[in-house]
């Protein structure tokens, strides 16, 4: 049984160097934390990637404010120029959250821009994460 167990943990120490391979993991390479908006905010760059890879864009817009504080919603636009993006809207005391996947063009900027309809009176708050899939 000795010389079994000898012989059967070398094997072992072998073979689990096989599993411990590199895992993919998101890393986080820009965040935006706007807090009590009231105005719309013009395209803006988050990042420009400098690899090829994956993007995961996580954005959060809340809204808040009285019935009588108007009429309107906010909304947020994300995107990369020749990918694609996403557009999250959110009126009085709702919010919107999405996370989606890009792979934007090297050196072309990945960026937000905030819009109103109608007339919000009332503030917004807004998160957007970017991560990398490395």
């Amino acid at each position: 049984m000795r010389k079994i167990l000898l012989l059967f943990v070398p094997v072992l120490l072998c073979c689990s160097s096989g599993f411990s391979q590199h895992i993919p993991q998101w890393t986080v390479v820009q965040t935006i934390h706007l807090t009590e908006q009231t105005s719309p905010v013009d395209p803006t760059n988050i990042f420009t990637p400098t690899t090829t890879s994956l993007y995961r864009l996580e954005d959060y817009i809340a809204c808040g404010g009285e019935i009588s504080f108007g009429q309107g919603s906010w909304s947020v636009t994300a995107a990369s120029e020749n990918r694609g993006g996403i557009t999250l809207t959110c009126g009085r005391n709702t919010g919107a959250a999405s996370p989606y996947v890009v792979s934007p063009a090297l050196g072309t900027p990945v960026t937000y821009a905030v819009a109103q309809t109608g007339t919000p009176k009332f503030v917004y708050n807004l998160d957007i994460v970017v991560e990398q899939l490395k």
